[in-house]
């Protein structure tokens, strides 16, 4: 299986060399899309896009077009893969009874309902035992190149791109699904959680919260 890896960057350049190295041997190919403005070397083998201004997270919901291959990981920037985390990836999705073009991966998910973003816990890939079916996933996200080239340019905050992508996913692709499948093959860096984390806007979680609350029936029930 050919695996095409996407990461956006925008600050965190401190580990980011050891997380690309780190990725390197287990994929085939690798592009990132840097929002930096700065004039910054990489490998020759990572194909890099630099924008002029910043464009936002939710570029990497608009990669999928230009990838090499159908299979695609999309990861951010903090997370730091061990050795055997695509294959503990590709063995997880293997497993599920569905056609490769309607099944998603990930490590980070939720079940959701209208009561909110955190009316059930995180589904953890390091924390679980079994293959856990959620509404939404976050931070890395593997399967076919379909399930990524959902429209999302109606998402009314950038700070939504994950949730209105699982949303309209369901919306765009019904037969699609979402699981976390468990393996502890990563870590995040240690900058992970730094000022520059989407998670410490203000009103973030709030935002989110009311998100699920007001568009989960709609988008969810009865499909």
């Amino acid at each position: 299986m050919k695996i095409s890896l996407f990461i956006p960057i925008w600050k965190r350049f401190e580990y980011l060399n050891s997380v690309l190295q780190a990725w390197s041997p287990q994929v085939d190919d690798i592009m990132i899309w840097d929002d930096s403005g700065e004039n910054r070397e990489y490998p020759k083998e990572v194909i890099a896009i630099r924008a002029s201004k910043r464009q936002g997270s939710h570029i990497k919901f608009k990669s999928a077009q230009i990838l090499k291959n159908d299979m695609v990981l999309i990861s951010d920037d903090d997370i730091m893969p061990r050795q055997d985390l695509v294959a503990n990836l590709i063995a997880g999705f293997s497993k599920i009874p569905l056609d490769n073009e309607s099944k998603i991966v990930t490590i980070f998910g939720r079940r959701l309902s209208s009561k909110g973003y955190k009316s059930h816990p995180l589904q953890r890939a390091d924390l679980i035992e079994e293959i856990q079916e959620v509404n939404w996933a976050g931070r890395l996200l593997f399967g076919h190149r379909k399930n990524f080239m959902i429209d999302i340019t109606k998402c009314p905050n950038t700070l939504l791109d994950d949730l209105f992508w699982a949303f309209e996913l369901r919306r765009q692709r019904p037969k699609a699904r979402i699981f976390v499948i468990p393996t502890k093959e990563w870590s995040n860096t240690p900058d992970a959680n730094s000022e520059i984390a989407l998670s410490r806007n203000p009103g973030y979680w709030k935002l989110r919260d009311d998100f699920v609350k007001q568009y989960y029936e709609e988008y969810f029930i009865g499909k």
